[in-house]
């Protein structure tokens, strides 16, 4: 039951980030580096949970 709530809350914590992401990076200029800088930071916060178990480990 546990692993259940641990992917419905990674699911919410995925689609939150996502149109986080979206929506910040629709306020950058229309540049080149817009979609891989969006995808860095996508990947970056999304991690930050399991990242704070890496470090305190």
């Amino acid at each position: 039951m546990g692993g259940l709530i641990f992917f419905a809350v990674m699911g919410v914590w995925f689609f939150l980030v996502l149109s986080l992401v979206i929506w910040g990076t629709k306020k950058l200029p229309k540049k080149w580096w817009r979609l891989p800088l969006g995808s860095v930071i996508f990947i970056l916060v999304l991690i930050l949970p399991i990242m704070d178990e890496i470090v305190g480990g």
